[in-house]
């Protein structure tokens, strides 16, 4: 297990040469979940817009695979030891894993499938023909048979989905053996939170709320959902969120789902 903290100048520097645009986050602790009945914004233009571009400036995939956030989740893929697999991008966005994927070498012989909401797949759709992509709603059962994937991927996903527990028992059901979890914000010592997070870039504004999660806590919650603990990395990333008072890091956790051979 490491622990790589990069300085906050080469983080963004990565995270603008992945992007191609330039990225400002902003956090509020709320005092709960809200009830949000209208269009998430992850199906809204300013982000299909946000991910067009990221996808349209990733022209180099050697640049890209050695970004710590990438090489953290192909690192984590390659400790399943799996020659060929078939592997859901869970959350996929503009579907770049696609990309990334079949150039690593671990991974080249990998079947990628992609599933997000319907206007973020009409963009894969367009921009990887040949490849399968499912839409798919939040609070809806994943539309995938049980046992369909060796590997179930959600990186930067779990902590914007408000009955996380429900959707961890939909990736027992459908993986095979493993589940990756990555870019979760995690706390060593505060009490789970519920944040506000917005996002300022060249397309617009978008918001989004998310879990911040106590580590303990999501750990038992891994085990009481059927998995154990693979392998567990304290990822290249970490912010400060006001009211908050110790770092927020983002972890990844490789999980395997218990009895599988």
């Amino acid at each position: 297990m490491t622990c790589r903290i990069l300085p906050i100048s080469v983080r963004r520097m990565l995270r603008r040469v992945l992007s191609g645009v330039s990225l400002s986050v902003s956090h509020k602790v709320l005092t709960e979940w809200p009830d949000i009945n209208d269009q998430s914004d992850w199906a809204k233009p300013e982000v299909v817009a946000r991910f067009r571009r990221e996808l349209e400036t990733a022209s180099d995939m050697n640049v890209i695979k050695q970004s710590p956030i990438v090489l953290d989740n192909l690192i984590a893929l390659s400790r399943t030891g799996l020659p060929e697999a078939t592997l859901l991008d869970f959350g996929c966005g503009n579907g770049i894993y696609k990309l990334i994927l079949a150039s690593f070498p671990q991974t080249a012989r990998w079947r990628y499938v992609g599933a997000d909401n319907a206007e973020l797949v009409k963009l894969c759709r367009t921009m990887h023909p040949g490849t399968r992509f499912e839409p798919m709603k939040e609070g809806s059962r994943i539309p995938f048979p049980d046992k369909e994937f060796d590997i179930v991927m959600a990186s930067g996903v779990l902590q914007y989905v408000k009955d996380y527990v429900a959707i961890l028992s939909e990736f027992r059901r459908i993986t095979n053996n493993y589940v990756l979890i990555s870019r979760l914000p995690v706390c060593k010592h505060t009490c789970p939170q519920v944040v506000l997070q917005t996002v300022f870039h060249t397309d617009g504004v978008e918001r989004h709320v998310a879990h911040v999660f106590n580590r303990e806590m999501l750990e038992a919650c891994f085990r009481s959902t059927g998995f154990s603990m693979v392998w567990r990395d304290y990822g290249s990333e970490f912010f400060h969120i006001p009211g908050i008072d110790e770092p927020v890091v983002h972890n990844l956790y490789l999980l395997q789902k218990e009895g599988a051979a």
